[in-house]
């Protein structure tokens, strides 16, 4: 019961997709962030959460009006948004 955040890049179709809301075993709603530190887009439900690529603790929330900047893989700027609803 969320939403469905990610995006796939034009250029080497990279895909990267994050589950956010409530899960049905986990009481607490699962947030996406992106980090400050190196970019990386990273969710969870922790009450101090980190990036999963630099562990460090400097995050954004991200908004509904996020718009992802730049491919990790290759840095190509074309980039289509994945949006939908999972139950």
């Amino acid at each position: 019961m969320g939403d469905i955040k990610g995006f796939v890049c034009l250029n080497c179709e990279y895909e990267e997709t994050h589950f956010i809301g409530f899960g049905f075993r986990v009481r607490e709603e699962r947030i996406l962030y992106v980090c400050n530190n190196c970019e990386a887009l990273t969710s969870t439900n922790a009450k101090t959460p980190r990036c999963r690529t630099c562990r460090s603790r400097r995050l954004t929330e991200v908004k509904d009006d996020f718009a992802f900047t730049k491919c990790p893989e290759c840095n190509h700027t074309g980039l289509e948004e994945l949006a939908g609803h999972w139950d």
